[in-house]
């Protein structure tokens, strides 16, 4: 059984500030997302890579949650950490030098509008009042550039790696990317802290489990 390829409608159009670290690449073949076996409980692969510019990067599952508004089931979410960054717990899943990575699947159309209200709070939210007016224009820059909605099916991949780039991938293409620890920091703060739009918790479950335990817990291929 294999997992769909991974696809968002144009969440983060290719901009530019006067900071020069908000970058777009081409959508060429920088990034692929390779050999990907659902094994969890909502089909998320336990184990997956992915190349850029001839370095492979390995991510392990770490754990899974759900966005529910209501009885509405918005999406899917995993998290998985680097494969050879060595022992990550919660005391240092938000640290430099950690390759990361948050898998969306989306169940629920959603209008651009209403998707960058949620990122702006979500960065509100878990930031300082400092943090926020380093971040405030940034995301103004950001959220201008989402102008198509959300559908039922899309999925997207956001990267933290560990330089403190951000990359966000539409349809196994690499869109965008900023670099900043206060960013991305905040950023996976929005499903990774006590402020979380999920159960964190979840997210986090098998952070520090080794990828031959989770294949004996994953569920069976159907």
């Amino acid at each position: 059984m294999s997992v769909r390829r991974l696809a968002i409608t144009s969440l983060l159009v290719l901009c530019t500030v006067s900071s020069g670290r908000l970058w777009g690449g081409s959508p060429s073949d920088e990034s692929r997302h390779l050999d990907e076996v659902p094994v969890s409980e909502l089909d998320f692969p336990i184990v997956t890579h992915w190349t850029l510019k001839d370095t492979r990067f390995d991510y392990r599952f770490t754990g899974e949650s759900q966005r529910k508004f209501l009885f509405m089931r918005i999406y899917d979410v995993a998290h998985y950490v680097g494969l050879n960054d060595g022992a990550v717990s919660l005391e240092n899943v938000f640290d430099r030098g950690i390759n990361r990575q948050l898998l969306i699947r989306y169940h629920h159309d959603i209008a651009a509008q209403r998707l960058r209200s949620a990122l702006w709070d979500g960065f509100e939210r878990n930031s300082s009042d400092t943090e926020w007016k380093e971040l405030e224009p940034v995301l103004h820059n950001i959220l201008a550039g989402i102008k198509h909605d959300v559908r039922s099916g899309d999925e997207l991949i956001i990267r933290w790696m560990s330089d403190d780039r951000v990359l966000f991938h539409y349809n196994n293409k690499l869109i965008a990317g900023y670099r900043g620890h206060l960013f991305a920091r905040v950023l996976w703060a929005i499903w990774l802290s006590a402020k979380s739009v999920v159960d964190e918790k979840e997210l986090t479950r098998f952070l520090g489990a080794a990828p031959s335990m989770l294949m004996e817990m994953s569920k069976p291929e159907r």
